[in-house]
């Protein structure tokens, strides 16, 4: 799974200002926030369930300029549709 880990928006620390990061620590809480969405929705879902319904919600995708390379081939799931859901 992926999240949008690349040009966030952010707050800036002690300040009221924002500014655009990037990296791994960025895209994590989104698919955090999207499973806390779901669980809030249905306490009972097992961890399995949670994780199956993140993956099942989650639009096929290709990523497009990773690494200098103009289409990446990997398999990919974007929690963006999870979000719309």
């Amino acid at each position: 799974m992926i999240a949008p880990g690349s040009n966030c928006k952010v707050a800036k620390a002690n300040s009221k200002e924002y500014t655009t990061m990037s990296g791994t620590s960025f895209s994590a809480p989104y698919v955090a926030g999207v499973a806390a969405m779901y669980y809030a929705e249905n306490l009972s879902l097992t961890p399995g369930q949670l994780a199956q319904k993140l993956i099942d919600t989650a639009k096929n995708s290709k990523i497009k300029g990773l690494f200098g390379i103009p289409i990446s081939h990997t398999p990919n799931r974007r929690i963006y549709k999870a979000c719309d859901a």
